[in-house]
């Protein structure tokens, strides 16, 4: 028996068709042990509520990056983006990722717009 299935799909060359195999698209096993999760979303959204609830389903910590922000300068962001701006804002975000990411095990639940940076998206996709 074959180890892979055939399957002609439509296109505009009647000859043409796709392969797939058995595990062509497996991913390996997620483990909290070697990575975090992240939840990313739009302001808002709910990832500070769903981050507590999983870090109680996973039995572990939850992080929240804007509330990490706001206990060591102790302003609120606005208070924060108001008085020193957006861009000192993002560089404190982008700090405090990369200090909470560097150990797994964790929920982090993240700022809206911490996917605007480079270097946050690849901090998110090495940890996570």
């Amino acid at each position: 028996m074959s180890t892979f299935v055939q399957k002609k799909i439509n296109v505009d060359e009647a000859s043409a068709s796709m392969t797939f195999r058995p595990g062509q698209f497996a991913r390996p096993a997620f483990s909290l042990e070697q990575k975090n999760i992240f939840l990313i979303g739009m302001r808002a959204s709910g990832k500070t509520t769903l981050g507590a609830a999983l870090a109680t389903a996973f039995s572990c910590p939850c992080v929240d990056t804007d509330a990490v922000i706001v206990a060591e300068t102790g302003q609120s962001i606005e208070q924060l983006v108001a008085h020193q701006g957006w861009e000192h804002f993002r560089t404190l975000e982008e700090q405090v990722l990369a200090r909470v990411a560097t150990l797994p095990g964790k929920i982090i639940a993240t700022g809206g717009g911490i996917i605007l940076s480079e270097a946050n998206r690849a901090c998110i996709q090495a940890t996570g």
